[in-house]
């Protein structure tokens, strides 16, 4: 969440503090109540988003830059030796195959990295005997070939939370927008006669609707007013 979201999200707490403190002053106010209870819906729906939209994804990303960095140092010592041995045999065609660089294969996109580390699996696996002189093995090759299927199938499940978190980032806002409607159109309208009858209630009330602005510069232009706030006539 943003941080207007969160200053607004305490402030709805507040508010629904002020009204679960005082429920039986409002037990026999049909709407009052059903509006209370639309309100805290809202609060487990934010809570909900939330905690989707703020996951920490972290494990994610250091689980794919790990088997990268294992699937990349495989992927180098194959093509030094692809390299060597194409120079041995003056295999112009192989050496124009395995013309990479470390920086190069460290520049690459991770979908592109994947598919070279592919073509230089094949390119030896296809020699492999004689590659076992410049130090590869069979060994070699099996694990490259497992964390290249890893790798690959850790690259969508990055992508795929990254989309969660972003539609749940829209659907907080919808929320947002959904319990401001409700404040002003319902709550607030319902809570207006108890400035009669029930003066610190509604007082308590009031003064928890204000956004405190937490991150300095005082309240919001959002804020409900109050006699405080309210200018002289």
């Amino acid at each position: 969440m943003n941080t207007v979201q969160v200053n607004k999200s305490r402030m709805y707490h507040t508010t629904d503090g002020v009204l679960d403190a005082n429920q039986g002053l409002f037990a026999r106010l049909d709407e009052l109540t059903a509006a209370h209870l639309k309100f805290k819906g809202f609060l487990v729906k934010i809570r909900d988003y939330r905690q989707v939209q703020e996951a920490d994804q972290s494990g994610l990303t250091e689980t794919k830059a790990i088997l990268r960095g294992k699937l990349g140092t495989l992927t180098l010592k194959c093509i030094s030796a692809l390299k060597a041995h194409g120079v041995a045999t003056q295999d112009e065609v192989l050496l124009g195959k395995v013309n990479y660089s470390k920086s190069k294969v460290g520049k690459l996109k991770d979908p592109v990295f994947a598919d070279v580390a592919h073509l230089i699996l094949t390119e030896a696996q296809g020699r492999l005997a004689e590659l076992s002189k410049f130090f590869v093995t069979e060994e070699d090759l099996a694990e490259m070939q497992v964390l290249e299927t890893e790798f690959r199938a850790a690259m969508p499940r990055k992508r795929i939370a990254d989309s969660v978190s972003k539609v749940s980032t829209q659907n907080i806002a919808e929320i947002f927008d959904a319990v401001d409607q409700l404040l002003k159109e319902e709550l607030d309208v319902l809570m207006a006669p108890f400035e009669f009858t029930e003066p610190d209630f509604y007082h308590a009330y009031k003064n928890a609707r204000i956004i405190v602005n937490y991150s300095g510069g005082g309240r919001t232009p959002e804020e409900p007013e109050t006699e405080e706030t309210q200018p002289e006539s």
